[in-house]
């Protein structure tokens, strides 16, 4: 049976801000961020701090919480690193879940029960190296029964659902652990289907009827049948990259030398990924007034860090005003850049002129995002595993 990873990251941001700061490891911990202007709680490990709950209400509900403010720009990097590790066991990746609990899943192939333990151990022991933070490990055949596994589970716990037992695994867990609204949820509730099991032991026809198309995805969620495939993903995630001073800001050079870092940093991003930006948002956080934002759509995507500095620099000359700058975010809209076989090949004979001449005149457009095969593992399980891209550098 081929079966499905899936890597849970519950209360990332408060994971990572821990790792940030070991001292915080025992202390209860209240992660901030902003919603209509106004501070409030996006992820929390702390007694009766729910998230949504204004900063005020939070330090009432715990007083002894640490308050911390949420970094978007650091949890989107370790969720694209969570990936790309991934991408190293297996063909194809899903974002389950986005943060603050995060949740990908991962085709690893076909497993026998006796490897799929620890198969498991191994993949949650690699992604502690690579983010240092301990994930929740789930192996199922369907990333949708093992995101609900998962969900089950204490951080590091390794939790396998049986392929062809799916509705045993499933029943005696609350039916709040589905994959629906809370609308939904409060329906069955109504109606006593308080367990998974109590709501797969309907017919189809009695689930249909009362909750009409939602009642054949509940009949397949709650029995574990024949649940359709995950779509495809779009590439465009956008890309965010921040900057905090440590104090208000005026001075033009310093801001202009940290629109540079900023850049260079989002340009490894994006040739990292294959891609260019398409266009820039540039947002700046002053100690007076709300934060001001100016974008720009670009006529060529590019991942060249000089040309992405000059254009953020250029968007910060619309922005000055009174008052200094604390914060300044770069968010970019990314595009894959591709190449048609039919310009780099156009005729065998003259083949290896004509790429040559073509790469030559591409390479400036697209700093860093010109890569090339070569056979690494010629023995390994996944085809893909076999062959690694590695850039192309103009001579």
């Amino acid at each position: 049976m081929i079966m499905t990873a899936v890597v849970y990251l519950p209360n990332l941001p408060v994971a990572l801000a821990r790792r940030a700061e070991p001292a915080l490891a025992d202390q209860p911990l209240v992660v901030l961020g902003r919603r209509a202007g106004q501070p409030v709680v996006v992820a929390a490990d702390a007694p009766g701090v729910a998230r949504g709950l204004t900063l005020r209400r939070a330090r009432l509900s715990c007083p002894p919480a640490a308050i911390r403010h949420d970094e978007p720009e650091r949890v989107a990097a370790a969720v694209a690193l969570l990936r790309a590790t991934l991408a190293t066991l297996a063909p194809r990746t899903w974002l389950l879940a986005s943060p603050p609990d995060v949740a990908v899943a991962a085709d690893i192939g076909r497993l026998s029960p006796a490897q799929t333990h620890a198969e498991g151990e191994r993949i949650r022991d690699m992604i502690f190296q690579t983010l240092g933070v301990v994930p929740v490990l789930a192996l199922a055949a369907h990333p949708a029964i093992g995101h609900i596994a998962a969900r089950t589970a204490a951080v590091g716990a390794v939790v396998v659902v049986p392929p062809g037992r799916e509705a045993a695994w499933l029943a005696p867990w609350p039916a709040d652990l589905l994959p629906l609204d809370q609308a939904l949820i409060e329906r069955l509730h109504r109606f006593g289907l308080r367990t998974i099991g109590a709501v797969a032991a309907l017919p189809l026809d009695a689930l249909e009827a009362q909750f009409g198309a939602a009642g054949r995805m509940l009949y397949q969620l709650a029995g574990g049948l024949d649940l359709p495939p995950l779509p495809a993903e779009s590439r465009e995630t956008r890309v965010t990259v921040g900057w905090r001073f440590s104090s208000s800001v005026i001075d033009r050079s310093v801001l202009d030398a940290a629109l540079r870092r900023i850049a260079g940093r989002l340009a490894q991003r994006l040739q990292a990924g294959g891609q260019a930006a398409r266009g820039l948002t540039l947002t700046v956080t002053s100690d007076t007034g709300a934060p001001r934002r100016a974008q720009r759509a670009l006529v060529g995507p590019t991942s060249d860090a000089a040309r992405i500095a000059a254009i953020l620099i250029a968007l910060l000359d619309s922005l000055l005003a009174e008052g200094a700058i604390d914060r300044l975010l770069v968010d970019a809209a990314p595009a894959q850049v591709y190449a048609e076989q039919g310009e780099l090949f156009p005729a065998p004979a003259s083949c290896a002129a004509h790429l040559q001449e073509t790469l030559t005149r591409l390479a400036p457009r697209h700093a860093g995002q010109l890569r090339r095969i070569r056979l690494v593992a010629p023995d390994a399980r996944c085809l893909e595993q076999r062959i690694a891209w590695e850039p192309w550098e103009a001579s």
